[in-house]
């Protein structure tokens, strides 16, 4: 596929910011880009040029328009694309919740619009964590149901980026990432809390840091991806609840063999997810 020669990309944070790098570096389209955070504006200049003065202005001319704001901001984008982007304009976005925001696109754009998801990030946020190489061996989720052409571009991105492209349904993404990111960050908060109120910072090691490291992450970002993916993060906790309530019983029985029998599941279940062995796995693993 032939890469598009204008590319828009609205927000500038790590994801919206890596993008417009990596694009740059593999692709070396015209990037124009907007993000209403004046700080944003000033740390993206030296390296992408000058902002364009509106959304409107940056999705003017582009072939390719991403996303790359938080899920709200998405939404309220989305709004603004029809009137002034090319009506042949393929749109994609980034946000790490896929409903509200495939229903909304596809009900704006029809199957121009690419729903899609990479598996990366850091605590850190901004432009200035933002980095071309970001997304070299991450596995980016391209939600189905788009038209073939607008699909194959923004599977070619991501290839582009580095990314491993997988396509996958919008309700499959969701209750996928319910457990595997969004949980992981409930919990993070949670064991975070806990422990400033019990806990002794003198005693904080490598497994605290590595369990609770994702509460590092913005409160308002995860405010609005816990809101839109309730449901399913509800579900996701359900689940764990019952998983927790089976070390609780064999913890509170005293009962060496169910205590023993649920460290050896959890133990089978990392290895399974990740495909770690025991040498591979990080020191966080460890007391």
């Amino acid at each position: 596929m032939i890469p598009p020669r204008r590319v828009a990309v609205l927000g500038l944070g790590l994801i919206g910011g890596s993008v417009a790098l990596g694009l740059r570096r593999a692709w070396r389209p015209e990037i124009t880009w907007y993000d209403p955070d004046p700080a944003a504006g000033r740390a993206a200049q030296r390296l992408l040029g000058p902002p364009a003065p509106s959304l409107e202005a940056a999705v003017g001319a582009a072939q390719l328009v991403v996303l790359a704001g938080p899920p709200r901001g998405v939404l309220e984008d989305l709004a603004r694309i029809p009137g002034s982007a090319p009506q042949d304009a393929v749109v994609t976005d980034c946000a790490s919740v896929k409903g509200a925001i495939v229903e909304r696109g596809r009900e704006l754009l029809g199957g121009r619009f690419v729903g899609a998801h990479p598996m990366t990030g850091s605590h850190r946020s901004g432009f200035g964590a933002a980095r071309a190489d970001l997304f070299e061996g991450c596995t980016y989720l391209v939600m189905e149901g788009a038209s073939p052409a607008a699909e194959g571009l923004v599977w070619s991105m991501a290839q582009a980026l580095g990314a491993n492209p997988v396509r996958l349904g919008v309700e499959a993404h969701d209750a996928a990432v319910a457990v595997t990111s969004h949980l992981v960050h409930f919990l993070a908060v949670t064991l975070s809390r806990t422990a400033e109120r019990w806990g002794d910072p003198r005693l904080v090691g490598p497994g605290f840091r590595g369990a609770s490291r994702t509460a590092l992450g913005s409160p308002t970002l995860w405010l609005e991806v816990l809101r839109q993916n309730r449901a399913q993060v509800m579900t996701a906790l359900d689940a764990f609840r019952d998983e927790w309530l089976e070390g609780v019983r064999g913890l509170w029985s005293d009962d060496e063999g169910v205590l023993l029998d649920w460290l050896l599941g959890g133990q089978h279940a990392r290895r399974a997810l990740t495909g770690e062995t025991d040498g591979e796995a990080s020191e966080e693993a460890h007391p």
